[in-house]
């Protein structure tokens, strides 16, 4: 009978439950809080108590795009909800911060069917589950279409933590996690190309269940390897001009594409894209960081087994006539600017919100990483 219940619960739309229905039959039992936590769903808002704030915290609120798998073809929810708590912890790890927990506000038009809230709220859980966090409450509404804003919040030494400004000349230019993975699970799909079976597995997770490099940063923050971060949300050539601007020095890439995986290579390859292009896109969710020289062989230790670390260039300081930095790749020994068209800038031609993932694809397709 109660198996019965649920299968007919399943087959439901959202506007015969209701709110209240909705949050006590489905959205708390997905989310049951540990009892270590000294909160619960259900009350206006979350309370933490005073001694959580010896550190600094750190809130980041965002919502969340399309993800592009449902752009080509695969429109499941559960990758909705990993993404709606990703793209939040992304950024908290790129303070070196742990997060203790989520809020989501999401709208959902009436006739959705509960089978298909159900695999969002799973996607949700899982990747909370998967990050030693929690969602702590939110807000729910009717709408004409779905969508979810999720606001993240975490603690960090205030004496470790991570910001955007603090790179010296001379600093490394490292990036904590995968190059070009993200894309070549794109291509490979869309061109229904073979791969070998071990890369199947990790060319899925880049496309549906990428991970926010929350260990990583805090390794990094705790053992004060690096002097400035930044996450990987709009590209890598975004994060070099930003961080180039905000600490006023010049950022020089000289990664060369050998570098890059052999099979995200091959693909790339097959489907014409250029390698660099496409490596210092978005999509990875990895980490930019700047580090003393010196740091980077412990770095390297210290993530050997979580992650690939990649040396991609050198902090400088070319103009002191400038202002502000600039953000350059060293091709055939001359310095040529980074190629802006690669960042997914909103507003911008080259957003892929505005106008389309294909056009973007394009870039990936047609553009240098330099100009």
């Amino acid at each position: 009978m109660i198996m019965s219940d649920k299968l007919n619960e399943n087959n439901k739309k959202l506007s015969e439950l209701g709110e209240t229905e909705i949050l006590r039959k489905i959205i708390f039992p997905f989310h049951k809080q540990p009892e270590k936590l000294p909160y619960a769903l259900g009350d206006d808002c979350v309370d933490f108590p005073s001694n959580m704030l010896e550190d600094r915290i750190v809130w980041k609120i965002d919502p969340t795009p399309l993800p592009v798998s449902w752009l080509i073809g695969d429109p499941d929810y559960y990758t909705y909800g990993w993404y709606s708590v990703l793209i939040n912890l992304s950024d908290i790890a790129s303070m070196g911060a742990s997060p203790f927990g989520l809020l989501l506000s999401v709208v959902a038009p009436p006739d959705m069917e509960v089978s298909e809230f159900k695999r969002f709220l799973k996607g949700v859980e899982d990747c909370c589950r998967a990050n030693d966090t929690y969602i702590l409450g939110g807000n729910m509404k009717d709408g004409e279409e779905f969508s979810c804003t999720g606001t993240a919040l975490g603690s960090v030494n205030s004496k470790k933590i991570l910001k955007r400004q603090g790179s010296n000349e001379g600093d490394l230019i490292v990036v904590i996690g995968e190059l070009g993975a993200f894309w070549a699970a794109v291509f490979s799909k869309l061109n229904k190309l073979e791969i070998p079976a071990k890369y199947r597995k990790r060319l899925d997770t880049a496309l549906n269940k990428p991970i926010p490099r929350l260990e990583e940063g805090q390794i990094i923050s705790k053992n004060n390897l690096a002097t400035a971060c930044m996450d990987n949300s709009d590209s890598i050539v975004s994060c070099c001009y930003e961080l180039a601007y905000q600490n006023n020095l010049d950022f020089v890439i000289t990664i060369n594409e050998e570098e890059i995986d052999s099979i995200y290579k091959d693909i790339f390859m097959k489907s014409g894209v250029k390698s660099l292009t496409a490596a210092f896109s978005w999509g990875d969710w990895n980490l930019v960081c700047t580090i003393p020289p010196n740091n980077f062989k412990e770095l390297q230790e210290k993530l050997e087994n979580l992650c690939p670390v990649y040396k991609i260039g050198k902090v400088q300081k070319i103009n002191n006539k400038l202002k502000n930095g600039s953000a350059y790749y060293i091709y055939n020994d001359e310095l040529r600017l980074l190629n802006k068209e690669i960042c997914s800038e909103r507003f911008k031609e080259q957003s892929y919100f505005t106008h389309g993932i294909y056009k973007y694809m394009e870039i990936l397709k047609t553009q240098n990483l330099w100009i």
